[in-house]
């Protein structure tokens, strides 16, 4: 029996931006039409990029540049209203940053940062922090070295 494809749940897309480095995630930043977009430069940078969406069109707002490539981040492990960005380069450090104040004291402008891997940090997920019922903000990190690792950031490290 032929499906009717007219009932089927599509998948249009909506917008289509260009850009002048390699992505590795996106993320929607909580609470907002803004998107994240995460990657390395041609020259081996890391690229942390705020999109706006306005009129068809996915505008970059700010950027942010970091000494290695960017592979993965998550909004998980902070409040809502904090917006903080836990991400994993291509040095093997976890970082901290804060997208709406921009970069601060700190290594590359993070908030907190420590050396989570020998080599890439393939992925980033966190919990916790959005809510008082959500428990201690927990990061966990999974490496090219063949480990996962859980993180509390409010730790010094």
């Amino acid at each position: 029996m032929a499906m009717d494809t007219t009932e089927a749940p599509q998948i249009i897309e909506h917008i289509i931006k260009n850009l002048d480095y390699t992505p590795y995630e996106t993320r929607w930043l909580p609470l907002s039409p803004r998107l994240v977009v995460l990657g390395v430069s041609p020259s081996n940078r890391g690229v942390i990029a705020v999109h706006g969406m306005s009129g068809g069109a996915a505008p970059e707002l700010c950027r942010f540049d970091h000494k290695h490539g960017v592979r993965s981040g998550t909004f998980g492990a902070s409040r809502l209203e904090d917006r903080e960005l836990a991400f994993g380069d291509f040095g093997g450090r976890l970082s901290i940053c804060d997208l709406e104040r921009g970069p601060v004291a700190g290594d590359d402008g993070a908030l907190y940062s420590v050396q989570a891997h020998d080599g890439v940090v393939n992925a980033v997920d966190g919990f916790g922090g959005s809510t008082v019922s959500c428990g201690a903000p927990e990061l966990a990190t999974a490496g090219r070295d063949g480990c996962v690792r859980i993180w509390d950031p409010r730790c010094a490290a």
